[in-house]
């Protein structure tokens, strides 16, 4: 199956989680991909950049504006459902704390409880005979 297609299943079915329009737009980046002229017409103009040489052109900037767009759309997603689990977490082990209590609050009882019926059994054990 192609990455298309298996990044469309994957966000269809993550519905739960986000929307699929919080996922990357593979489909518009390929698009505008798409569009390039063929590198061959030679209407680049050459950027300078400390250490290295590039070549852009309008399209090139238009795919970089959008796949930067595209990136921190899904950071910005990344990050809201990292806070979610986070919080998510914390009430778990709020609870498990508090369940915890409770096991140990129980169990006291219930050894009390033992403790006394066992004592009240001696007694009357002694008592018959």
């Amino acid at each position: 199956m192609k990455f298309g297609k298996q990044l469309l299943k994957a966000s269809e079915a993550s519905t739960q989680l986000c929307s699929m329009q919080q996922w990357l737009d593979y489909k518009g980046l390929k698009k505008v991909l798409g569009a390039f002229p063929s590198c061959k017409n030679g209407n680049e103009e050459e950027v300078e950049k400390p250490n290295e040489t590039i070549k852009t052109s309008p399209h090139e900037r238009a795919f970089f504006r959008l796949m930067q767009s595209e990136l921190e759309k899904v950071t910005r997603e990344f990050i809201r459902l990292r806070v979610q689990l986070l919080q998510q977490v914390k009430q778990l082990k709020m609870q498990q704390d508090q369940m915890l209590y409770l096991y140990n609050a129980l169990k006291q009882t219930r050894k009390e409880e033992l403790d006394n019926l066992l004592a009240t059994q001696l007694e009357l054990n002694v008592k018959t005979h």
